[in-house]
């Protein structure tokens, strides 16, 4: 019985263990990410999902508002984002003024949603849909938010 025992407490113990190396990502206006191990509950209320954590901290996120939830072995968060006078956003339309290569325009999850060329000095991204958005140009990369 006590190795019945001692062989539960392990996998239990194991399993605690993994949930350090996951996250939930919600995107939703913005993206947040949270560590699995310090998650205490994910509830449904009132057309609202409520993320709470260990330390008793929650947010709210309107059901019609997530563009997307799910658990993954990375974060979802983007941890370094040039700034450059050189890139201006208007909510539609990028320019450039005087950079030039490949443009990509990635969705928070790492999707990859435009390539374009950088030869024009503006490139309208208009038809993106509302959400936040990593441009990279040249090796440089660049926080938009189109709403």
């Amino acid at each position: 019985m006590k190795k019945i025992f001692l062989a539960a407490f392990a996998a239990l113990f194991s399993l605690t263990c993994l949930a350090d190396d996951y996250y939930l990502n919600v995107i939703a206006n913005a993206t947040d990410s949270y560590a699995t191990a310090s998650l205490k509950k994910i509830t449904f209320e009132n057309g609202n999902v409520v993320v709470t954590t260990s330390n008793g901290a929650s947010t709210s996120y309107a059901i019609s508002s997530i563009s997307q939830m799910y658990f993954s072995s990375t974060s979802a968060g983007i941890s370094s984002i040039s700034t450059d006078s050189n890139i201006a956003w208007d909510g539609t339309t990028l320019s450039l003024n005087g950079l030039q290569g490949k443009v990509q325009v990635y969705q928070p999850s790492g999707a990859l949603v435009a390539s374009e060329s950088a030869d024009a000095e503006r490139i309208n991204l208009s038809r993106l849909s509302k959400g936040v958005y990593v441009v990279n140009v040249n090796g440089q990369s660049f926080k938009i938010v189109k709403k």
